[in-house]
């Protein structure tokens, strides 16, 4: 959470006494202030001071006054990052004369990014008069903003994290909202406003010079000034401080038993049983455990009652969650510690909190926490966690079974994990036909099944990683794997970005239910003689992604390459992939992902392949395919293709394979390409078609997701299908065999329209395991399909899970790791070589039969 995710207050020590307990009491109270009021109080107290100690010194001349203006001073005033599209800029001349714009620019730096994404020249709105607004909004915000606004840019298209810097007509930084070259979040969900008393811009952000007010609110635009619209109360509270010859600041004097604090309440009392607190907006006093210190990552902490002190009514909450994001005031407290506070009550995305704390006073130390509240998945009716917002709650699964880890997608980006109950989920169409209704209440069904365990922190890619195995840290020999198992989850019960979940700033005793398989399974694939391997490599690019590189395809296209970005991942990345095709033990690999950078010494493939030689004892060769002519045959213009590896000593390429590229696959779905080999061994021939069909991310043709299970593009992925069978039905390579072995990442469920027209057109389906994880559901987009001929010759399938349950974290990447976790987190085992299992065929070409060779 950023500073300026709601409105913020300076805190100032006030005071310290021992009180009945026989400990240090420590508490402080907000005085928040305009810098102006500052200034007024700071000289008024400076004045009574020298009276009190010089009374017959003669007047002192007043200082000067600050010029409230300079001519020409352009600045950024208000800045929007509202719901939506609800995005607006406020550009202010707080100078003195009126000013040309011609020449200054506006532009956005996504991420933090130092090179604009995108550049607004603002000569086009002319002069702007001395204090006269302009407000530039997104052309797709509310009408509510519109209205406000001068006029609209696609420009205006920023997040929290996103920095927007106005330059002037020499190309000097004029002002800046944000941080270049840093992609922290310093303002989401919030309005800001620059104070009054700022009268020129600056290269660099100040967040002290700005006002934060709830997201969506538009009314103070184009009315230069903080001062209207759902402010906090920037006036101190009370009379003059007290003068006791001690110079003030502005700050109250430290004498904590001047303050008395109000009764205490209830916390059950604020939170009450309905879903938002009835108490919004009073000012309350509360004494209570910290049960977790959470300042550091959520910019708050917990609070609990006794158990002496809960009010036995399961429909209300006995804890809150108590916002401080400025502590540097605050007395030392930790969990377990009471302490006594005074704030106000506020609902803050669909959470009861407390805010402007105006007192803490610790009052114990070391106390008993309060009990745990166990809560069984699943859940049919999550709001009914309302009733334990913000308490010690313990998760187990349904008669007290372990929850399994389901989801560690965002282990390494945010610290979380998601667990459920009954095992991990599944995707629905990998055990269910597509059906719309039944796809909803699937949807339902693992809601209540699952919870989001949470680190206690709103920082990216946190240094260490708390959840691995056994209570430990996440590191490469230390992971944590989907299908692993945790007794009950115990922490805090949050609400946060929309979503409950439990806060634990502690590791958690996380088994290996699901322990890491160093070979694939021998007994599954029986007594094969040959084995045909599935994997795809996700973006194999020996061009580095870098600013400016390109990859040209046989036929001529250009793409931006995909993969790694420096030399140092590419060996990362290499490393592991070769790790993972030796120790498959496979004869032949199709590949997908491979760079469609063609097939010269050059190429990815061959650069693969090569690694492969360096280390393997046998050797590898690829496939290249070639027309009748001996022309390359360019596998489509995709920046992927599809590709075939095999050992020399097992099988030869029997005559040239085929590509596809017509119809289906001249967009969207790559191209198949089909090989025949021969089997050194037995001398019988068989053909491998390697497939990447089109994904279900982004939508081509309008095919959007229809709602039962199949998701986007499924038309064309079937319209893939159809077609593949029908071409390979052609013998496209003049092989006179039908034994054909379909495999790859066909991006469609086992269930899904593709696999069964596959199947419809004769084509056995091999696999029935899961090889992808999407959203913490588990299925199989990769799969192996044999013709009937080719089914004869099949000794078993297996699905090696290298992949899919790692943290992808633990992939080759470097970007966001320090130099520590570039070190623990990567090893070139084969570990998350990639986000797809490998599919493993075992092949015995012997058992052909001689009936049915032919097409």
């Amino acid at each position: 959470m950023s500073l300026f995710s709601r409105i913020t207050a300076p805190w100032s020590l006030h005071g310290a006494s021992n009180d009945d307990h026989g400990v240090t009491a420590d508490w402080f109270e907000p005085w928040r202030m305009p810098l102006a009021s500052l200034r007024e109080r700071f000289e008024n107290l400076r004045e009574r001071l020298h009276d009190r100690l010089f009374p017959d010194a003669p007047d002192q001349p007043a200082p000067p006054p600050d010029d409230p203006t300079t001519p020409g001073s352009l600045l950024i005033t208000e800045y929007v990052e509202g719901s939506g599209y609800n995005k607006a800029i406020e550009l202010t001349n707080r100078g003195g004369s009126d000013l040309s714009l011609e020449g200054f620019t506006l532009s956005l730096h996504a991420n933090g990014s130092t090179d604009a994404n995108a550049t607004l020249e603002l000569g086009q709105y002319g002069v702007l008069a001395a204090d006269q607004t302009l407000v530039l909004a997104s052309p797709q915000a509310d009408q509510t903003l519109l209205d406000r606004s001068s006029a609209t840019s696609s420009v205006i298209n920023h997040n929290g994290n996103d920095a927007l810097v106005l330059t002037n007509a020499e190309g000097d930084t004029q002002d800046i909202v944000g941080t270049l070259g840093d992609e922290a979040y310093f303002a989401r969900d919030v309005t800001l406003r620059r104070d009054d008393v700022v009268t020129a811009g600056s290269d660099r952000f100040d967040a002290d010079q700005w006002q934060a007010y709830p997201q969506d609110t538009f009314d103070g635009l184009g009315s230069d000034g903080a001062g209207s619209g759902d402010a906090p109360d920037n006036e101190a509270p009370g009379d003059d401080l007290p003068n006791d010859g001690t110079p003030d600041n502005g700050i109250p004097d430290n004498h904590g038993d001047n303050m008395d604090l109000p009764p205490v309440e209830l916390i059950s009392t604020l939170q009450g049983s309905t879903m938002s607190s009835e108490r919004v907006g009073d000012e309350v006093s509360v004494e209570a455990i910290v049960t977790l210190d959470a300042r550091n990552g959520l910019e708050g902490f917990f609070l609990q009652e006794e158990d002496a002190d809960q009010d036995g009514d399961d429909a209300t909450s006995e804890g809150i969650f108590v916002y401080l994001p400025d502590d540097s005031n605050v007395a030392d407290f930790t969990a377990g510690d009471r302490v006594r506070l005074t704030g106000t009550v506020e609902e803050y995305q669909g959470k009861t909190e407390l805010t402007d704390i105006s007192a803490l006073k610790v009052t114990a130390r070391d106390q008993p926490l309060p009990s745990l509240t166990e809560l069984d998945l699943p859940i049919a009716d999550k709001s009914s966690l309302a009733a334990f917002e913000s308490m010690r709650v313990s998760f187990q699964g349904e008669d007290g079974a372990p929850l399994t880890v389901t989801d560690t997608y965002e282990l390494g980006r945010y610290g979380t994990v998601t667990l459920s109950s009954g095992g991990r989920l599944s995707q629905y169409t990998e055990i269910n036909a597509p059906d719309q209704a039944g796809y909803q209440q699937w949807l339902d069904q693992i809601e209540s099944r699952s919870i989001l365990l949470d680190d206690a922190s709103n920082a990216q890619n946190p240094e260490e990683i708390l959840f691995g195995r056994g209570g430990e840290p996440l590191s490469a020999d230390n992971t944590l794997r989907g299908g692993d198992t945790l007794e009950n989850a115990s922490g805090v019960l949050d609400f946060a970005h929309q979503q409950w979940r439990l806060q634990s700033d502690q590791g958690l005793d996380f088994q290996p239910a699901n322990p890491r398989p160093g070979q694939p399974d021998a007994q599954a694939l029986g007594d094969a003689p040959l084995k045909v391997a599935s994997f795809n490599v996700l973006n194999y690019f020996e061009t580095l992604d870098q600013s400016g590189n390109q990859i040209t395809t046989p036929e001529g296209t250009e793409h931006g390459p995909r993969g790694a970005n420096s030399e140092q991942e590419l060996i990362r990345q290499q490393d592991k992939l070769v790790s993972a095709i030796i120790d498959s033990d496979a004869d032949i690999a199709g590949l997908m992902e491979v760079a469609n950078d063609g097939y010269g010494a050059e190429s990815s493939i061959a650069g693969l392949v090569e690694a492969l030689n360096a280390r393997d004892e046998s050797q590898w060769n690829y496939i290249t395919p070639r027309d009748d002519s001996g022309s390359v045959i360019s596998p489509g213009s995709d920046a992927i293709a599809v590709g075939l590896i095999y050992k020399s000593e097992s099988v030869t390429p029997a005559g040239e394979a085929a590509i596809n590229t017509s119809g289906a696959f001249a967009t969207g779905n790559r191209a198949p390409m089909l090989q025949a080999f021969q089997d050194k061994a037995s001398g019988e021939t068989f053909s491998v078609a390697v497939n990447h069909f089109k994904s279900k991310g982004s939508v081509i043709n309008g095919e959007e997701a229809i709602g039962d299970g199949q998701g986007n593009n499924n038309p064309t992925r079937v319209e893939a299908a159809e077609q593949l069978a029908a071409w390979l039905g052609t013998d496209p390579t003049d092989s006179g065999d039908s034994d054909v072995l379909i495999i790859g990442d066909l991006n469609s469920y086992a269930m899904e329209d593709p696999i069964t027209t596959l199947q419809n057109e004769g084509y056995t389906l091999l696999d029935d395991d899961y090889s992808y994880s999407y959203d913490g559901q588990w299925g199989s987009l990769d799969h192996a399909l044999a013709s009937a001929s080719m089914n004869e010759q099949i000794t078993g399938t297996t699905t090696w899970h290298i992949n899919a349950d790692e943290p992808t974290v633990l992939d080759y990447n470097t970007e966001y790791k320090g130099p520590e976790q570039i070190e623990a987190l990567y090893n070139d085992a084969p570990f998350r070589a990639s986000d797809h299992d490998l599919i493993i065929i075992g092949i015995d070409p012997g058992n052909a039969s001689q009936t049915t060779a032919g097409f």
